[in-house]
């Protein structure tokens, strides 16, 4: 992938936790490209999040954060380049 051979990072943004189990299984699978990452989610404990967060932040290794919408209203410091992802589906199916 071009931003990763670039060195910049990757946030995966969804309403839905569902799709963000299902993207972690795949990455998980072996079936497509592994990526190192990480996940935060609304059942992700408040002292986890600040070593999470520091991880990606420090670990070249970790090119993609997994993020819940809602688990991430408190705000993250991300100091590295990223390129953001939304996955919209779940937001607008709800209008």
């Amino acid at each position: 992938m071009l931003f990763r051979s670039e060195g910049r990072k990757c946030l995966l943004f969804s309403h839905s936790t569902q799709t963000l189990d299902m993207i972690q299984s795949w990455l998980k699978s072996g079936k497509g490209i592994y990526y190192e990452h990480r996940r935060m989610d609304g059942e992700t404990q408040m002292s986890r999040r600040d070593e999470l967060v520091k991880e990606f932040n420090s670990n070249s290794d970790i090119f993609l954060f997994l993020l819940s919408i809602k688990a991430t209203g408190l705000g993250l410091n991300l100091t590295v380049s990223i390129n953001i992802c939304f996955n919209f589906s779940q937001i607008l199916n709800g209008f």
